[in-house]
């Protein structure tokens, strides 16, 4: 009776290590969706919590069965194991369900591309919940067993979807950060080409400072530029995931990888921030 495949430590390994790093300084374009998002993973996380429970029942099912082999033990072990794969199909689908949240109260996602993430995740969601239905109809240990390796082939086959999903998430991210640091920098060089055209000698910058601000400004424009750089990176990673190039080596592997980009990324747009706040102390302090 094995009816335990690796999609389950797969599954906890992936939705732990993910929902950990999105945990971290959350960003959310509206207390609505940022209520949706809570509510939504608080029922991920029971339905975490009933799973284990109906898991713990399954084990001690199959280890009565396994000794008495009697008629009871065996619809007992059938009941218990319908329960338990119907209580791991909720647990993804109400996974799946908050990475379409997660992708809504994300800043720096276009609408175009959450509006495909939304349609893709509702299409996992449905099947799910049609598998759910059909483990009603099966009568044997060995039907529930198909059944069970369904799901898992399923689980594999939208892996692709969820790292895809994951990583857009984090580049929603760092993009939100990328274009209100652009923004920002946009201004202050503005402010500066005026400063530079000022001849009111009152006003006027020395030779001195304006080289020294233009120091920070071209130390700025080079870590935006090495930022850029390192999302384009991350961006063609996203793109293999996409169409499934990678599917032998392990969508993980590019998740991991994409991260370490976007990291890379998201260091240099803090070190331009930091340069940006130089520029304007360097403003406001007298020659």
């Amino acid at each position: 009776m094995k009816v335990l495949p690796k999609i389950l430590l797969t599954f906890f390994l992936i939705s732990f290590f993910t929902f950990n790093i999105f945990a971290v300084n959350p960003v959310f374009s509206e207390s609505a969706e940022k209520e949706e998002f809570d509510r939504i993973y608080k029922e991920y996380q029971g339905s975490q919590e009933e799973y284990k429970a109906a898991y713990d029942a399954y084990i001690l099912a199959r280890a009565q069965y396994l000794k008495f082999k009697t008629l009871a033990s065996e619809n007992n072990a059938i009941e218990k194991t319908r329960k338990m794969l119907s209580s791991r199909n909720e647990v993804l689908r109400k996974y799946l369900l908050t990475l379409k949240a997660k992708v809504f109260s994300q800043e720096g996602i276009g609408s175009a591309t959450k509006e495909l993430l939304s349609t893709r995740i509702d299409a996992e969601v449905v099947w799910y919940e049609n598998h759910s239905q059909k483990l009603s109809s099966a009568a044997t240990l060995n039907d529930l067993i198909a059944d069970s390796n369904a799901a898992m082939a399923h689980y594999e086959s939208m892996n692709s979807l969820i790292y895809e999903v994951l990583s857009k998430v984090v580049r929603g991210r760092v993009n939100d950060f990328e274009k209100r640091l652009t923004q920002d920098f946009a201004k202050i060089s503005d402010k500066i080409i005026k400063i530079k055209e000022e001849e009111r000698a009152d006003f006027k910058f020395s030779a001195e400072k304006i080289q020294i601000i233009e120091r920070w400004i071209f130390e700025t424009q080079g870590r935006v530029e090495r930022s850029q750089g390192k999302i384009a990176e991350a961006d063609s990673l996203i793109a293999l995931m996409e169409v499934g190039i990678n599917k032998k080596k392990g969508y993980e592997v590019d998740y991991e990888q994409v991260l370490a980009r976007l990291s890379e990324a998201q260091q240099y747009l803090k070190e331009a921030s930091s340069f940006l706040k130089e520029i304007v102390r360097q403003v406001k302090t007298a020659d």
